[in-house]
């Protein structure tokens, strides 16, 4: 979480957001990050294979205070 990048634009997504950990699937998560969103993030697309995408995903996975 944290301020938005640009006036106006979309605030960082707070990974500690236990209702947003359980909106988003793995599968969501990695297209997130091949694919980008908007101007609020940029596709990062090959920049990591499929292991290193479960490694960020695991890791976003663990800022969620009630994961079980």
């Amino acid at each position: 979480g944290g301020l938005p990048l640009y006036d106006g634009g979309p605030s960082p997504q707070d990974f500690r957001d236990h209702d947003f950990q359980l909106s988003r699937t793995d599968e969501q998560l990695k297209m997130t990050i091949r694919n980008g969103k908007g101007a609020g993030m940029p596709p990062f697309g090959t920049m990591f294979d499929d292991a290193q995408l479960d490694a960020l995903v695991a890791t976003i996975r663990g800022f969620d205070p009630e994961r079980k």
